[in-house]
């Protein structure tokens, strides 16, 4: 697991399957991946619904809310280093999302 200067982590796995971005200047560079993950997580602990938004990651085309992508730390270190805030999001609702369902079964 990775820990970010934040306090957050994500698993190693998944910020290395994060692909490259270097979003240019505006509501994803440089932000903290592990950060991105844990506000992704702990959405899908409470929603069932894939999160939306006007935030869009242009090769995968995944989407989140602005607002959350742009209150993200900037963070230059780490594995998470130039890696998509928004697909990070995502593989933390997805990780919550686990979680909660198989919380629900027992």
């Amino acid at each position: 697991m990775s820990t970010c200067e934040h306090g957050n982590t994500a698993p190693d796995r998944t910020l290395a399957g994060l692909h490259e971005s270097q979003a240019g200047p505006g509501i994803q560079r440089h932000k903290c991946t592990e950060c991105a993950y844990e506000r992704g997580y702990q959405f899908g602990l409470q929603h069932a619904v894939a999160p939306g938004g006007n935030a869009e990651c242009k090769q995968e085309g995944r989407r989140a809310p602005k607002d959350v992508i742009e209150g993200l730390p900037s963070s230059q270190a780490g594995p998470g280093r130039h890696k998509c805030a928004i697909c990070a999001y995502h593989e933390g609702f997805q990780q919550g999302r686990l979680e909660a369902e198989q919380h629900s079964k027992t």
